[in-house]
This record gives C-alpha cells, sequence and structure tokens, in this order.
C-alpha cells in the first residue's frame, strides 16, 4: 500500500526528470498558491528515491507553490505531502510526467518535441520509440 509521507523541500530535486512544459502560467500559478494557503494541498505530489533525498514525477506547480508559501511561513510549509513511488529507471518516472500533463492540459508542439528527445536521450533508441512510451 502506497502511503502519504510528509517530505521536506529542501530534499527534493524537481530537476531530477526533465519538465514537459516550458512555460508557467504566472496567473495560475498565483490562483494555486492562494488556494494551497487557504485550504491546503488537496493532491500530494509524487516523488521517487534518490541518492540525494527525492526527485520531483509529478506535482512541478504544487511544489513551486508550497516553496513559495514556505517562503511566507516556513513552519506550516517545510514539508509536502508525498506520494513515494518505486524507483523503477528514470524513463519510467518521465512517462509518468507527460502522462500527468498532457492529461490535465495540451501540451505546445514545442514542448511535445523537447519531450520526445529528452525520453531518446534517457534510454529510448529512437524518436519513435521515444513516441511509443510517452503517448
Amino acid at each position: 500500500m502506497t502511503e502519504i509521507r510528509h517530505i521536506a523541500l529542501t530534499e527534493i530535486d524537481d530537476a531530477a526528470l526533465p519538465r514537459d512544459r516550458s512555460v508557467i502560467d504566472a496567473a495560475a500559478l498565483d490562483e494555486l498558491t492562494a488556494s494551497i494557503g487557504r485550504s491546503g494541498l488537496r493532491l500530494p505530489v509524487e516523488l521517487f528515491a534518490t541518492d540525494k533525498g527525492y526527485g520531483l514525477v509529478s506535482g512541478y506547480r504544487r511544489l513551486m507553490a508550497f516553496r513559495r508559501l514556505a517562503e511566507r511561513d516556513p513552519e506550516r510549509f517545510a514539508t509536502i505531502p508525498a506520494l513515494i513511488c518505486p524507483a523503477e529507471d528514470l524513463l519510467d518516472g518521465f512517462a509518468r510526467v507527460v502522462e500527468e500533463n498532457d492529461i490535465r492540459q495540451d501540451l505546445t508542439a514545442w514542448d511535445r518535441g523537447r519531450t520526445l528527445v529528452a525520453a531518446r536521450d534517457m534510454g529510448c533508441e529512437t524518436l519513435d520509440a521515444a513516441l511509443i512510451k510517452l503517448y
């Protein structure tokens, strides 16, 4: 059974996997930050264990919002609720990043292209193999 753990923000590497989105909507991030500040986090971030702590699989914007809130209220927002995933391989984790973002928000053609190249660089033999793995 997967359990939710509270992980220190300082232990999370948000660059452990490539991000599939190049632009974050500032107004939407402000809105998310305000919502979490008022009502708390409704969906934990997803992490995998690394040699130095944890790598972020999903929840980049939630993590960014928590880090903003921690600047104002470090006691309340020093840790974030997280699901710890098996540390399969990086490519499987990256596929989960893409899956979450593709379902929630359409990615631009530029972001999709960058994503395929990143997957190829992480171990897919060709861009076609990356396309099959991620989409």
